[in-house]
């Protein structure tokens, strides 16, 4: 016997049945999606917190003496101090995070007091390089000229003049990298050193043998700039949230209220995961969030 065939009613009900299937599960697929990102962000949140706690010990150990005097860091040190602890840059960032973190070098730059151009940390007339290795491990250099009629040279000097305004050390890392300013002999007290749009240093001539920590990629998690510097710190005060910057004024920047709605930030279905002073995490609405309501959330005194 001859199979009979599908008849074209019969093959558009079976399309329509799927094409409903479909209708219903993305929706629920792509929920499913969501939770489990924010419970990776939220997982993020709570090594970060580990890693405030296993500095601390670190600190004391090193200094022979009780409670730490901050227990989270000041703006200046985040986000470098889990860093040291955590030595994986994706466990500062939020899955959800889709912000693409900008080149290392790239973000490096020289300003110079001779018309203010830039100068960046990679070969060029103004820049030359090498590499080398210390006890620290293998390292780049970069010889700077700020005069754009000289180049960059190794050379010392040129008619009684610098060939080179700076020497800078990098060493290699894949999530921390040490800058050091290995000598300076500019008589300009306006250069400057920036990285990732924020300026570092000025005067360099007083940050000769200094040595910063920058990190490799832009977290995703903002610091309540009110917990850094204190004794002591009430258990309910927000200490981190996922946030469009990278430091939080919650008094101070009247836009704070307008960035908590922004989708970079309120990216958890409209919420941000919150991580509280005695380790709790939790997802809050930006109305939640506001300083101008619940200010206590944000003010750091027991």
């Amino acid at each position: 016997m001859k199979p009979r065939a599908f008849t074209l009613v019969e093959l558009l009900v079976v399309v329509g049945i799927i094409a409903l299937l479909t209708t219903i599960m993305v929706p629920s697929y792509s929920a499913l999606i969501s939770r489990s990102r924010q419970a990776v962000c939220a997982s993020h949140l709570h090594q970060i917190m580990i890693a405030f706690k296993a500095a601390q010990d670190a600190n004391l150990a090193a200094a022979g003496r009780g409670k730490p005097e901050a227990p989270f860091p000041v703006e200046e040190t985040w986000p470098a101090v889990p860093y040291d602890m955590i030595r994986e840059a994706n466990q500062l960032k939020c899955p959800e995070d889709h912000r693409v973190s900008s080149d290392f070098i790239r973000t490096l730059k020289y300003q110079s007091a001779m018309g203010g151009h830039f100068i960046a940390f990679e070969p060029s007339f103004d820049c030359v390089i090498r590499r080398g290795r210390d006890d620290l491990g293998a390292y780049t250099e970069y010889a700077i000229e700020e005069n754009p009629g000289w180049g960059g040279t190794w050379s010392g000097s040129i008619y009684g003049f610098s060939e080179n305004d700076g020497v800078w050390r990098i060493y290699d890392g894949k999530v921390r990298r040490k800058l050091t300013l290995m000598s300076y002999t500019c008589a300009f007290y306006t250069n400057r050193l920036w990285f990732n749009g924020e300026m570092l240093w000025t005067n360099l001539a007083q940050h000769q043998k200094e040595s910063l920590w920058l990190t490799d990629s832009t977290p995703s998690y903002g610091l309540n700039t009110d917990v850094g510097g204190r004794k002591s710190v009430n258990p309910d005060t927000i200490v981190l949230t996922d946030f469009v910057d990278r430091i939080i004024e919650p008094f101070d920047d009247p836009d704070v209220q307008t960035r908590l709605y922004d989708p970079e930030s309120a990216r958890h279905r409209g919420k941000l995961n919150v991580l509280f002073a005695d380790g709790r995490i939790t997802a809050l609405t930006p109305e939640e969030l506001a300083p101008a309501v619940f200010p206590d959330r944000w003010t750091p005194e027991p």
